[in-house]
């Protein structure tokens, strides 16, 4: 009787004092002017950064049971030296949590919107970069040693907040460098993250643009916990649509973090590679649809393994086996290869080129040569070993075979 007496006492008591909890949080919500805490916010971002965190708009708070918190008008300085006075402007951020979990030490974050982001990454000529942060009056820090384990609160679990939805808007990240003489500029239409949590897996959606040229993605992957203390391996799918490319890539990394244990089905599609020009800054030739798969496995700081490689291009085709080592001073790559068919004719764009039509075409005469006299440009040769082995069935050139 005692027993049940107390459960029902529990009962009635816990969830008054829940609502306790959350009147209280409300009432202080409410009676909090939060704008006295932007010189502190700029205070500690000064001393975080060196630089001076602006804040034109007001804090503003919704009150309910996911109450909010959003703001206007948010600048960083940029370094003395930068194109221009603000290395990040953004005009919109809110973040929305849920209030009965936080009265209990839960960050629960229910959404996360970031709109008009503009961040400028830069390196001057110098080699200076502006993301390269250092507080007024910083020394030099020694070498980090080596990460160590995080440690575990007292009931053994690890302070991760739980984040459900990530979304960011009509944002712009630009990168230039100087010394390199190189610049690329992404825009963000759309990027939403969704997940219920730390330990469960996440679907991303990203529409947008690399160097103008217009990108769709989508990807499922593993849960965020398992990238901080992977227990087995991390599964990633994601389809990706750049350049004209249709991109796939599925399969599983050991370890993310670092990139190794790589098991990748790796598959690219597209009806004119000219088309890729945009997305590789550099012009590409235009020799028509193209395909290529493989299995790539290994770890990139090592050895790369392409498994089953089947590539099609301009009526040409090849297959094999690529092992490419990156130990040495150079890479070293190791290739069995195999073709039914290489026009070279047909690939004669991509060493700047053309293929001959028309009344261009001449029959092969006795002593006529496949290959001409100009020089190869073997000048990136020079950067990589190979090991080659290549048996082709044919190969076809100028009207010769």
């Amino acid at each position: 009787m005692r027993l049940g007496k107390a459960l029902k006492i529990i009962l009635i008591v816990v969830p008054l004092l829940v609502v306790a909890l959350v009147v209280g949080a409300i009432a202080v919500l409410m009676t909090t002017d939060f704008n006295k805490y932007k010189p502190l916010i700029a205070e500690q971002a000064k001393e975080a950064t060196g630089r001076d965190l602006v804040i034109a708009g007001d804090l503003e708070i919704g009150i309910s049971l996911t109450p909010s918190v959003s703001v206007a008008g948010v600048t960083l300085s940029n370094a003395k030296w930068g194109k221009r006075p603000e290395m990040i402007k953004v005009e919109r951020f809110e973040a929305q949590m849920s209030l009965i979990p936080l009265a209990f030490g839960i960050i629960d974050v229910q959404r996360i919107v970031l709109v008009g982001a503009d961040i400028l990454l830069e390196v001057d000529k110098k080699g200076r970069a502006n993301f390269d942060f250092k507080a007024p009056g910083a020394k030099e820090e020694p070498a980090a040693p080596a990460e160590q384990p995080v440690e575990a609160e007292e009931d053994g679990a690890l302070p991760i907040p739980v984040v459900r939805e990530v979304v960011i808007r009509d944002s712009r990240l630009t990168y230039t460098d100087a010394k390199a003489g190189a610049s690329h500029e992404a825009s963000i239409d759309e990027l939403t993250i969704n997940g219920e949590g730390p330990e469960n897996p996440i679907e991303m959606l990203f529409k947008g643009s690399y160097n103008k040229a217009d990108i769709k993605m989508t990807a499922s992957l593993g849960a965020p916990i398992e990238l901080i203390a992977p227990t087995k391996p991390y599964p990633v799918a994601l389809t990706l649509e750049a350049g004209g490319a249709n991109i796939s890539v599925k399969g599983t990394i050991a370890e993310p973090m670092a990139g190794k244990g790589l098991n990748l089905a790796v598959s690219v599609t597209g009806s004119q590679l000219g088309d890729l020009s945009a997305v590789a800054g550099a012009e590409v030739p235009k020799l028509g649809a193209y395909s290529m798969s493989t299995s790539v496995t290994g770890d990139p700081a090592t050895a790369l393994n392409l498994v089953g490689f089947k590539g099609e291009l301009a009526g040409s085709d090849v297959s094999g086996d690529v092992t490419v080592n990156l130990k040495g001073k150079r890479p070293f790559i190791d290739a069995k290869l195999k073709s039914k068919l290489i026009d070279v004719t047909a690939l004669g764009g991509a060493a700047g080129g053309a293929a001959p039509t028309g009344d261009e075409k001449q029959p092969a005469k006795p002593g006529d040569r496949m290959f001409p006299d100009d020089p190869l440009p073997v000048e990136g040769l020079r950067a990589v070993d190979a090991k080659l082995v290549f048996d082709a069935d044919m190969i076809l050139a100028a009207g010769a075979k």
